[in-house]
């Protein structure tokens, strides 16, 4: 009977062709992990004291999707700080002078302007990465090319 057991464990590894293997599951776990940080971002767009448009959301949404780990932003910091940092970005884009201290929200998270800057050049490191840049070469500078037209 020993002898059957050994065997049946040693060949119930499991095949190819079987549907759950560690490479699914891992995306599985990835795609659960996408998911709850857009309800984490649905749950903090209505704590915050300010309003969001639809396409500062949908920014937002973009980032979540093309920055996969969110580790690599800030080890320390929770989503919810990370994805607060995130709004944040998008709200002293359009007020400048917008301090991320004074608000209650930030202190509630710990997001401070130190870790926010952090977070956000990292960001910033992280998208750059996943677009696509090439390089054209030419033989001479064009710089009307370079200037913005109004065509």
């Amino acid at each position: 009977m020993n002898d059957i057991e050994k065997l049946l464990r040693k060949y119930a590894k499991p095949t190819s062709a079987e549907r759950y293997t560690k490479k699914y599951k891992r995306e599985l776990k990835q795609k659960q992990r996408i998911k709850n940080r857009h309800l984490l971002l649905d749950e903090l767009t209505n704590e915050i004291p300010f309003h969001l448009t639809n396409t500062q959301i949908r920014t937002i949404r973009y980032f979540i999707d093309t920055v996969k780990d969110f580790n690599k932003l800030h080890r320390r910091c929770s989503n919810k700080t990370i994805l607060l940092a995130m709004i944040f970005l998008l709200r002293t884009l359009d007020k400048p002078k917008t301090n991320v201290d004074e608000y209650s929200i930030s202190k509630k998270y710990g997001l401070n302007n130190t870790n926010f800057r952090l977070i956000i050049c990292r960001l910033n490191n992280e998208i750059l990465k996943s677009l696509p840049i090439t390089i054209h070469e030419t033989k001479k500078d064009n710089y009307e090319y370079l200037e913005k037209s109004d065509k």
